[in-house]
């Protein structure tokens, strides 16, 4: 039988005797588009929001019995504490493993908790959903690099990166000739594309700081892009986010 494992902060199903089996279905996420009907018209218009919604994915799990319990109401509840957010927020995007689908992430969180279908003291089931979002990241994209003057997504898709700049005073990153410029910075400043966010810390907000094109927030195209940026720094560096659909 062939099996799936699934790594969440820094341990893996296996560390539980837990795996997913074949199959495991993908849930494939819907494009946002509404049908509107309209009197004396044959066919719907229809409105497209140009965006992908979150998907729900179910995860069932086969589990053997592993050392080191004293049964199975010991194992359940250190495998429930595994699956906690490390976010003191309940509901935290965070970052999820799939052995199948590498070097891709998902991003999501626990939508239902666990539970358990016990057959006998060697064998159980479980199963939860995850609650994901509708593109997957390659995991090298979710690293902090300096920010090159060329970059290449290699993806289908453009990427929405973030970029974290240390300095402070005036800036201006280009990237594909648009200039997004930042102004009064103190210190250093996070550009959020993913989330249309500038900030200097979750409860620090720079947005009153950004002048941008059309008030777009700057993506990395696939294939080539041109990056710069004016202004004294001491740091300049990026999460690119490379992504693709499920």
């Amino acid at each position: 039988m062939n099996y799936v494992k699934l790594v969440y902060r820094g341990r893996s199903s296996e560390d539980f005797g837990a795996r997913i089996t074949y199959p495991l279905n993908i849930v494939q996420p819907k494009r946002n588009i509404t049908a509107t009907s309209v009197s004396g018209v044959n066919g719907d218009f229809l409105m497209d929001a140009t965006n992908y919604g979150n998907i729900q994915q179910p995860i069932n799990m086969l589990v053997e019995f592993p050392k080191g319990y004293k049964d199975w109401t010991e194992w359940f509840m250190e495998f429930c504490d595994w699956l906690q957010p490390q976010d003191k927020e309940p509901t935290s995007y965070e970052e999820w493993q799939l052995s199948m689908l590498e070097p891709y992430r998902f991003i999501g969180y626990v939508a239902q908790p666990p539970t358990i279908s016990i057959s006998n003291s060697i064998l159980a089931k479980v199963n939860f959903t995850l609650t994901v979002k509708p593109f997957v990241m390659q995991y090298d994209g979710l690293l902090w690099r300096d920010v090159p003057q060329t970059v290449i997504n290699h993806e289908r898709y453009s990427s929405q990166p973030t970029f974290h700049i240390v300095g402070s005073g005036d800036f201006t990153l280009t990237v594909n000739g648009l200039q997004y410029k930042l102004t009064n910075i103190d210190d250093e400043v996070y550009i959020d594309s993913e989330n249309c966010l500038v900030y200097k810390s979750k409860t620090q907000n720079r947005a009153n700081c950004a002048i941008f094109p059309n008030n777009d927030f700057p993506e990395l195209a696939s294939g080539v892009n041109k990056i710069s940026l004016s202004g004294k720094y001491s740091k300049f560096e990026y999460q690119a986010k490379w992504r693709r659909k499920l």
